[in-house]
């Protein structure tokens, strides 16, 4: 059985390298299914890759999850490494019924404590860059803001949009019955998406089924926003699926 404690220092330490080949192979237009619902790029050739959006945190139903159980995803953004990813954003999270929305900021593998209260409906922006002179993250909510920065790594791939939690191989925890998240504002390495060479993918369970789907670039000129809508719960969150 999972259980909240498990949120810290596991969230971004879901991974979709194990279809990293699958993403940079993918033909123009197509959609890959992974871990995230969203876009994820490859690092560019500068020596430090960079990552930010702005999203519209999103209402979670908890209703009818047993207590005891456990549900979550994160929004926000990641630069994956071998050494541990780096990234942000808010995590929606069932605890049992309880919904919470946690702030969460990741340094090469480690979780920092936040003090930011983010609530649904809050617009939240997160800035995240990752290179061998060190890692940085900035998260804001409105008024507030934490910056926090550590050890970097060699990143090997970017994601941008809601992204699994606690995976193991590729289970991950389900995620909660949401409203649609929008993003906006989004840039890879100081560009767009598709310079960056974006690939969308839906977020799936283990089992390949549908939990999260991403949309199309919604700005032509500026190819920086989507949405990402709930699909299904791969199952009340009894475990990992």
């Amino acid at each position: 059985m999972q259980r909240r404690s498990m949120l810290a220092g596991l969230v971004l330490a879901s991974t979709s390298s194990l279809i990293a080949g699958l993403v940079l192979a993918a033909p123009a237009g197509a959609v890959v299914s992974g871990h995230v619902a969203g876009y994820e790029a490859p690092p560019s050739a500068l020596p430090t890759q960079t990552v930010s959006v702005t999203f519209t945190v999103p209402k979670i139903d908890c209703k009818k999850i047993p207590a005891g159980n456990f549900q979550a995803v994160l929004a926000g953004a990641r630069l994956q490494s071998v050494s541990g990813n780096t990234g942000g954003g808010a995590v929606s999270v069932c605890s049992g019924p309880v919904v919470a929305y946690v702030p969460l900021i990741e340094i090469t593998g480690v979780s920092i404590g936040s003090g930011i209260t983010i609530n649904a409906g809050d617009t939240v922006s997160v800035n995240a860059s990752d290179g061998p002179s060190g890692a940085t993250v900035t998260l804001i909510d409105g008024t507030q803001s934490q910056t926090a920065s550590g050890p970097g790594g060699s990143v090997n791939a970017e994601d941008i949009g809601d992204i699994a939690t606690n995976c193991v191989g590729s289970a991950c925890t389900p995620v909660p019955k949401s409203s649609v998240t929008s993003y906006s504002a989004a840039s890879i390495n100081g560009t767009n998406i598709v310079i960056a060479g974006g690939v969308q993918q839906d977020l799936v369970d283990v089992a390949g089924g549908p939990e999260m789907t991403s949309s199309a670039l919604k700005t032509k000129k500026t190819l920086n926003a989507f949405k990402v809508k709930w699909v299904s719960s791969c199952n009340n969150g009894s475990s990992r699926c």
